[in-house]
């Protein structure tokens, strides 16, 4: 059996047997081999039952869906001859104690020798449900000797039966007499969707009966295979829920009635031109829970609510459960669970694990996996120092921005005082806003950061400067080609701050070549082109 999962690191594998930790290293027929689980020797008694995986790496664990193992087999039959079979005319019905077997197993009848087989008509039939053959009027050619042969799909295993002899007798004439229904289909059948639905219906009488097929209120589907090979079978590939439907039985017709049968409702029945006899029934169709939605990888702060839904459809409609790392999880305090939705108030470091989500109704489970990271830490901030430079007048922002889990508390101070909020000074996501500016609101201001996993506080040193104003501008100057020409440029500024000149010509940057030159003089730094 397989196992195979995705994780980094590499996840380790344990396998589970019908519920129980398996013990590999306990039983010599027992190999791993990675994911892998081999079984040597295997054996109905010890090894059936439900298989299932878990993978783990330091993330969590999550569980594979079962697998279910069984065995093929058939068996002998008994070697006890059988007794000679006497017909007057009569149906007949020649049943066999089966094999033991498993799993299902497939029916044919050998008449006389093989290869001979019985070939199925209006007047014979072989029930791929009980494995009898029926007769529904014997005649002179049906005389002989009759053998079962059961094969198993599975390992294409077969057996034959004893031979089973059949004579005619010759003391009477039979007459005629009503259908008698031989071959039934269960009240209520059941059928995935997307399957074949086989149903067999025959009955005996004289003379040979017709099989007819009716739908309560409806058509059956019009498909390839709709009815089988032979009347007394009906088959409906791929089933749909459309198909589902409801029959009831009606008492047999008086000799030499005409038209349907009738009933609380008309449905599946077989009809002979001289009676009639009506058999019931409902098909059912589900089908396996099928996703709509699943849940996905995600990351939250601790004391956030965690909120999942997963959805799926299905008939019956699906149920669902949840795991973490493999265990099931059950309603406490702080966990909710209605239908497929899942929340968690106020997560913890304990949350954290790899999350499914089963969707099951009785026909089969799907699971949908998410991992679940909460973040847990005290404030901090990068280690360079912040400094910001503003212009007297102009608004200026201070940001805070501690990385932490769950989401710090903070307050802005200056010296030892608590700065609060007013007309000029705001604070926004963190953000410390000051409008305005002035000289007077240089200082170092100190953002201070805490949750309940530590506390931090970052440093943030304002410089504000006059605003810079240009004193000389270039003049109109006329020139001859091929003189030189000199435009002066002087800016007023804050004398502990550089400045930097840029020439434009016609709004474009000035691209400095042999053919022109700029000086550029500050007080505070050497001329240099730019």
């Amino acid at each position: 059996m397989i196992c195979e999962a995705r994780g980094n690191p590499s996840p380790t594998y344990r396998w589970m047997f019908n519920g129980t930790e398996l013990d590999v290293g306990s039983d010599f027929r027992y190999t791993q081999i990675e994911g892998s689980l081999v079984i040597a020797e295997p054996s109905e008694g010890r090894d059936l039952g439900q298989y299932q995986c878990k993978a783990t790496n330091l993330f969590g664990s999550v569980l594979s869906r079962d697998a279910l193992l069984q065995f093929a087999y058939l068996g002998n039959f008994s070697s006890r001859a059988r007794g000679r079979v006497r017909a007057r005319g009569t149906g007949r019905r020649s049943h066999v104690l089966l094999p033991a077997h498993s799993p299902e197993i497939t029916y044919g009848w050998v008449f006389n020798e093989f290869p001979s087989f019985v070939v199925e008509d209006s007047r014979r039939f072989v029930s791929q449900e009980t494995g009898n053959l029926y007769i529904s009027k014997v005649q002179p050619s049906d005389v002989g000797s009759y053998i079962c042969l059961v094969k198993n799909p599975v390992t294409n295993a077969r057996v034959l039966s004893p031979p089973t002899p059949l004579t005619l007798k010759t003391d009477g004439v039979m007459g005629e007499y009503e259908p008698k229904i031989e071959v039934h289909f269960p009240p209520t059948v059941m059928a995935a969707k997307g399957v074949t639905v086989r149903l067999e219906c025959f009955a005996l009488g004289n003379p040979v009966p017709t099989i007819t097929w009716r739908k309560l209120n409806g058509n059956i589907p019009k498909r390839p295979g709709c009815p089988g090979k032979s009347q007394a079978v009906l088959e409906i590939p791929n089933v749909q829920l459309e198909d589902s439907g409801r029959s009831t039985s009606a008492r047999p017709r008086t000799p030499g009635a005409t038209g349907p049968a009738s009933g609380p409702a008309a449905g599946l029945h077989c009809r002979s031109t001289v009676s009639v006899g009506v058999l019931g029934g409902q098909l059912q169709v589900y089908t396996f829970p099928q996703w709509i939605s699943v849940i996905n990888d995600t990351q939250l702060d601790s004391e956030e609510q965690l909120q999942w839904e997963c959805k799926a459809t299905g008939k019956p409609r699906p149920t669902y459960r949840w795991l973490r790392d493999g265990a099931p999880l059950s309603p406490e305090a702080r966990m909710e669970f209605v239908n497929g939705l899942m929340s968690i108030r106020r997560v913890g470091i304990a949350d954290s694990g790899m999350y499914q989500c089963i969707a099951e109704n009785k026909y089969g489970a799907i699971y949908s996996n998410a991992e679940l990271k909460v973040l847990a830490s005290a404030p901090a901030f990068p280690p360079s120092p912040v400094r910001v430079i503003a212009t007297v007048g102009k608004e200026v922002s201070l940001e805070c921005r501690p990385s932490a889990s769950p989401k710090p508390t903070v307050t802005w101070k200056r010296g030892d005082r608590r700065i609060l909020p007013s007309k000029r000074i705001l604070l926004l996501n963190n953000t410390l806003r000051i409008l305005n500016s002035s000289r007077g609101d240089e200082g170092n201001y100190v953002c201070q950061a805490i949750n309940m996993f530590g506390f931090a506080e970052m440093t943030t040193t304002l410089w504000v400067k006059e605003p810079m104003s240009v004193e000389l501008s270039p003049a109109r100057v006329e020139v001859t080609v091929g003189e030189s020409v000199v435009l002066s440029c002087k800016a007023r500024h804050d004398p502990s701050l550089d400045v930097r000149f840029q020439w434009l010509l016609n709004q474009q940057p000035l691209s400095f070549n042999q053919e022109a030159a700029i000086l550029s003089t500050s007080k505070h730094s050497p001329p240099r082109p730019t």
